[in-house]
């Protein structure tokens, strides 16, 4: 078992790319990379949103109690943050040369985190986002002159019909070459496309992950796979949340009387895990990953899957669930 010291150290004057920084497990996975370890920059990639631009917008992200503790242990944290202006949607990321230039020279690790998670997103706008947008950033990594590590981040739900789903691909209906080339030609029938898919959003996520698998580029990479993110359980703050998705949503309704049932089987098992254990998993995933591609030869080798979940070892049954709250 490696330890915190030996983790740090592997990231100790590194250089980051972190997509998605702006949502749940972004924040948190920055702040704890600042926190934990001496790194030198942390590049974010941030689209212009609402009236406002990159660099607006982070501005006020990083005034939130999120980040107090490190703002405590260390106040010049923003010194460590390069915020770049791009959008994973267009194909050259929407990058400025002189940015693309700085990421080709500079970046170490990169951590993809943004997706679309909407459940009721359209198949097209999914597909933009969730498997076009990770093959921009893939064209990109290709040219990173001093690349250690790439972690895309999945979901445990990518072939949710499966009874059992273990540390390994599962084939899909369609490539994502297929799957473009579909749209604009016809109208499409998602439904019949999905299959056994419940929405968008695992379907995207399963055909991305064989595009990964092939890994043609000899990358560095390798793919996490998180369950249902729930609140933190210690840092940087004891149960710090900030959305209302899966759980939290539906406990919500329920106690200000929006919802007043709900469909479920008390015996099914739910997979939730804490925030906080999630983005200390995916840090080690980038570690693991660094040390096993150390030798060259070993990037030739397919891709390596981690499921991050609790059912295997502290399965939460819903009837459990709901009466601990």
């Amino acid at each position: 078992m490696e330890t915190a010291s030996g983790i740090t150290e592997t990231f100790e004057n590194g250089t980051f790319l972190v997509t998605g920084s702006t949502g749940f497990l972004g924040k948190l996975l920055v702040e704890k990379l600042l926190r934990s370890c001496s790194v030198k920059n942390i590049a974010i990639l941030v689209r212009n949103k609402k009236g406002l631009d990159a660099s607006q917008r982070v501005a006020d992200i990083y005034k939130k109690p999120l980040f107090d503790r490190l703002r405590k242990e260390k106040p010049d944290f923003m010194n460590n943050i390069k915020v770049i202006d791009g959008n994973i949607e267009e194909e050259s990321l929407g990058l400025s040369i002189m940015d693309r230039n700085w990421i080709i020279e500079n970046v170490n690790f990169v951590f993809h985190c943004a997706a679309q998670v909407k459940f009721n997103e359209t198949l097209e706008m999914a597909s933009k986002i969730n498997i076009q947008g990770t093959c921009n950033l893939l064209k990109l990594a290709t040219q990173m002159i001093n690349l250690k590590g790439f972690v895309h981040v999945s979901t445990a739900y990518s072939h949710c019909s499966r009874v059992e789903i273990r540390e390994q691909y599962y084939p899909t209906p369609i490539t994502a070459t297929e799957l473009q080339n579909m749209f604009g030609v016809d109208e499409l029938i998602e439904s019949k496309i999905l299959g056994n898919w419940p929405n968008t959003y695992t379907f995207t996520k399963a055909i991305v992950e064989n595009v990964i698998s092939t890994n043609e580029n000899h990358l560095p990479i390798s793919i996490f796979r998180p369950s249902i993110i729930g609140c933190t359980k210690s840092e940087p703050e004891p149960g710090w949340l900030e959305n209302f998705n899966g759980p939290t949503g539906i406990l919500t309704g329920l106690m200000v009387g929006f919802l007043r049932t709900l469909q479920l089987s008390k015996d099914k098992v739910t997979d939730i895990i804490p925030a906080d254990y999630t983005a200390n998993a995916l840090i080690s995933v980038m570690w693991d990953t660094v040390k096993r591609h150390q030798d060259c030869t070993q990037i030739k080798e397919q891709p390596k899957i981690y499921n991050y979940v609790s059912s295997a070892d502290s399965p939460l049954k819903w009837a459990e669930y709901m009466e601990g709250m």
